[in-house]
């Protein structure tokens, strides 16, 4: 019985070992694991990046053009004509047109422009 007893003390012996051998353990790792991070801010971001800051910085230049384009004389010429001296030549038949109608009355309009139209 003696053997037995030795036996059963050993074993218990062994067995509580192992346990305060992983209760060690995990206090270790519980006493040497990282502190939780505080909440970001933006200060803290910068001082975290601050290695990078100027690796990001660049000089940037801007440079503008106006296109200038090259146009004929005789397609000045014809913007000329559709732009200034026809909308002229409009206006003096317009005013033909009212002059007309004033003296011969409001039905002479259509037929004045009708007629003046197909000259241009």
């Amino acid at each position: 019985m003696g053997a037995h007893k030795l036996l059963r003390r050993l074993s218990i012996g062994v067995f509580v070992l192992v346990g305060l051998g992983a209760a060690g353990l995990l206090a270790a790792i519980w006493m040497t694991r990282e502190p939780a991070p505080s909440p970001l801010t933006g200060q803290r971001i910068f001082a975290a990046s601050r290695p990078a800051v100027p690796l990001v910085q660049a000089d940037f230049d801007v440079k503008s053009s106006i296109p200038e384009p090259t146009i004929p004389k005789a397609k000045q010429d014809q913007i000329a004509n559709q732009l200034i001296r026809r909308p002229l030549w409009e206006l003096a038949t317009a005013a033909t047109a009212r002059a007309v109608a004033e003296a011969v009355g409001t039905s002479a309009i259509p037929i004045i422009q009708a007629t003046n139209s197909s000259d241009v």
